[in-house]
């Protein structure tokens, strides 16, 4: 909220501006990042089925919120309402758009080099009620007084690590075909970022991400497990052997990025030709790597 900048700039609010650690400036969401957001939410919420808002509606929304997490929490969920209303298990153009003239926003847009989020001293959250049992069963009955909601008006990021994986199930066979270990093997070694240091395992799996990532199709879909920032060698090694001990070791790969300027350490699985079959595989993990809240990603978000 642009407003917060004036109220921090009082004289009387400069213990407060004090005692804040961490400033960043968020620009709006675009409308891939606006798609990924609305079913990380709803993942989040407990919904594990085919993405409920078509392309289409994702459009109109993301035109209409103009890249405004609180506003996309409010048309998702008048949305949500709307199709239950007309008994359809798919979020249309139609009902996107009653939520919109149900909602009446103004129409100027913020002024982003003002729009921040203030982390540490103030934080903010905004609830949005989530329909999504309504959806877990083709006839849906009655609705009920529980809800689910979602919090944060940040884009999502990936859960750290929740517990260690302990439990050792037979292998999940991918959706598309993996180049053989053998041919990864004999790829020539990649170097890694000056700075970063990894544990011989996680090495090979982003040697084998990179090559994989040279002929990858960029429309396809990977499963991301989880991401967390680069630190002990030994904890990251550990975590990834007991992925590999579950998964199809081949097709478990190891992408680095950063948030802000914290390298970070992605664990990804799989290659799909769609979101769906991505999604289907996804409910499919065994239930230890289900703590991780893993979600489907298109291999264009990695390059």
């Amino acid at each position: 909220q642009p407003e917060l900048n004036d109220v921090l700039a009082r004289s009387d609010m400069r213990q407060l501006k004090e005692r804040i650690t961490h400033n960043f400036t968020l620009g709006p969401l675009v409308r891939e990042d606006i798609a990924e957001y609305i079913d990380f939410r709803l993942r989040a919420a407990g919904y594990k089925g085919a993405p409920l808002f078509s392309q289409p509606a994702v459009t109109m929304l993301a035109k209409a919120s103009i890249g405004l997490t609180r506003r996309i929490n409010i048309l998702a969920d008048k949305s949500l309402l709307s199709a239950y209303a007309a008994n359809k298990r798919e979020v249309t153009p139609d009902e996107v758009r009653a939520a919109i003239e149900d909602c009446e926003f103004s129409s100027p847009a913020p002024n982003w080099k003002q729009h921040k989020t203030v982390m540490g001293a103030v934080g903010a959250a905004c609830g949005i009620a989530a329909l999504i049992w309504l959806f877990a069963s083709q006839r849906p009955s009655a609705p009920t007084s529980s809800s689910s909601v979602i919090t944060a008006s940040d884009p999502p990021v990936a859960p750290a690590v929740a517990a260690p994986i302990a439990q050792v199930q037979p292998p999940i066979p991918p959706a598309a075909p993996a180049p053989p270990p053998t041919a990864l093997a004999a790829a020539p070694t990649v170097a890694l970022p000056p700075g970063i240091k990894l544990g011989p395992l996680t090495t090979q799996r982003y040697n084998e991400e990179q090559q994989w990532l040279q002929n990858a199709n960029s429309e396809h879909w990977f499963i991301q497990i989880l991401a967390m920032d680069i630190g002990e060698e030994q904890q990251i090694e550990a975590i990834l052997r007991k992925i590999s001990a579950q998964l199809a070791a081949e097709q478990i790969r190891v992408y680095l990025g950063k948030r802000g300027n914290t390298p970070r350490i992605g664990i990804i699985y799989g290659e799909f030709e769609t979101q769906q079959a991505a999604t289907k595989s996804i409910a499919a993990l065994p239930a230890a790597l289900q703590n991780y809240h893993p979600y489907a990603r298109q291999i264009k978000k990695l390059r």
